[in-house]
């Protein structure tokens, strides 16, 4: 008897683009929280899942969480020299960051000062 299977991937792909642009970002931000109390203690681990996440609800959960974490996902891939990855981490949250200057929640200094650390860090 013949037998169907799907790609997960193919499947996301398929329910994604069946979502409007507001429900996909409402259900990035209800993965991005639910995730990070899922993951508790080991949420470092899970950093640049969880910047990914927050990065797609950015509109509905701020900047705060994104530049958090995808600070966290660049220091942890410096350190498995992930270099390239680093990169698009330290950009994403420095992008963040120049978003939430312009808009109503300040960032931090240290996180811009980390951020623009670890960026030169992960060029080298």
């Amino acid at each position: 008897m013949g037998r169907y299977q799907f790609t997960p991937a193919l499947i996301q792909e398929t329910l994604t683009d069946e979502l409007s642009l507001t429900r996909r970002v409402r259900l990035h931000a209800r993965i991005a929280e639910t995730l990070e109390t899922l993951y508790g203690a080991e949420v470092e681990a899970h950093a640049a899942e969880l910047a990914y996440h927050f990065a797609q609800a950015e509109a509905v959960t701020g900047t705060e969480k994104l530049v958090h974490y995808s600070l966290l996902a660049g220091d942890r891939a410096v350190t498995l020299r992930a270099y390239e990855g680093a990169l698009a981490h330290f950009q994403r949250g420095l992008t963040a960051r120049g978003a939430a200057l312009t808009g109503l929640e300040p960032a931090k200094d240290e996180e811009a000062a980390a951020l623009l650390s670890g960026l030169g860090h992960a060029q080298m």
